[in-house]
């Protein structure tokens, strides 16, 4: 009996493999993208300013797709973007840093 549906993996999420960092077209926005994490349930992205430093990272968002857009950024301002994946309460590792540019 094949079973429909069973969410992968069992034990912690891993971290996003993939984060990709691209200008908007629109000034002071960021368009982020990973791989999507088998059975997360939600996404936890943050921003940090250059130069990065685990005390300026801050949370912009929280949801269920594996891409999103930063906004309010700073034109000509250099960022560091990571994502963490989330499942029934238990937060895997962030993923390696993106860094852009505003635009």
């Amino acid at each position: 009996m094949d079973v429909a549906g069973v969410p992968a993996p069992l034990g912690p999420m891993p971290a996003p493999q993939g984060l990709v960092a691209t200008m908007s077209e629109i000034a002071g926005c960021v368009d982020l993208m990973c791989e999507p994490v088998k059975g997360a349930k939600m996404y936890i992205w943050q921003v940090c300013a250059d130069p990065m430093s685990e005390a300026n990272w801050r949370q912009v968002d929280v949801n269920t797709a594996s891409k999103m857009t930063v906004t309010d950024l700073t034109s000509g301002t250099k960022y560091w973007f990571r994502v963490a994946a989330k499942a029934s309460g238990a937060q895997g590792p962030w993923s390696d840093p993106a860094q852009k540019m505003a635009p």
